[in-house]
């Protein structure tokens, strides 16, 4: 098969992480994304951090609840800080894998 080399020009960072998502999936590639993602893709690629039976980052979610969260009141029905959740989205679709500290807003 002959191939062929091609230049992507994207209007900005995001249409350009956009693409590359994309052209990730579309090939197989695996990319340590998490959202919009397979459920048994992302447990699949995490499993060279070890053996989870659930994406780390409902792990980190879990245990952070369970630590600093239980007494906190409306902790799932009202909505977290709209930048630090694109923060954390970011960090864990880049293959990070942030820590929460004590100062993290439970909502977010």
């Amino acid at each position: 098969l002959p191939i062929y080399a091609c230049v992507l020009m994207a209007n900005s960072q995001c249409e350009m992480e956009e693409w590359i998502k994309a052209l990730k999936r579309v090939t197989g590639t695996p990319s340590g994304a998490v959202f919009g993602q397979r459920l048994s893709d992302t447990v699949a690629y995490e499993q060279k951090y070890g053996q989870h039976l659930v994406p780390i980052l409902v792990e980190k979610c879990a245990d952070f609840l369970r630590e600093k969260g239980l007494n906190e009141e409306g902790v799932f029905r009202l909505p977290g800080q709209d930048n630090l959740v694109k923060q954390l989205r970011s960090a864990f679709d880049a293959g990070e894998r942030p820590s929460f500290d004590s100062d993290t807003d439970r909502k977010s």
